[in-house]
């Protein structure tokens, strides 16, 4: 499931609602089945069949294998895999943990 979910992340960012659509899939990762990538671009107001026209896209069908690659490259196993200051960092975080991550990165670098 992950090409297809990559590929509707992909897809809902051409049409400008990348960050929604990438937080509700994390909000409901446990949940995720192909049908929800049609129920969370009708909650994100999208227009289905432009995303299903992108989905099918080569550029966009490219966009996800070169992101997959690069990851692979580097060592990404699972998702979601952040990477600060060339640290790897796995696992499910909350907006809290993300936030103090970059304020102990920033602090580190003065």
């Amino acid at each position: 499931n992950s090409t297809p979910a990559a590929l509707a992340i992909e897809a809902a960012a051409r049409m400008g609602k990348a960050w929604p659509y990438l937080i509700k899939s994390y909000e409901n990762f446990d949940a995720f089945t192909l049908n929800k990538i049609i129920d969370w671009s009708k909650e994100l107001d999208l227009d289905i069949e432009q995303m299903k026209t992108y989905m099918k896209d080569p550029n966009v069908r490219k966009t996800v294998a070169d992101s997959k690659k690069e990851g692979l490259v580097n060592g990404v196993t699972t998702t979601p895999t952040l990477f600060l200051n060339g640290r790897r960092i796995e696992g499910l975080f909350d907006l809290d943990s993300i936030l103090s991550m970059l304020e102990e990165a920033l602090l580190n670098e003065t």
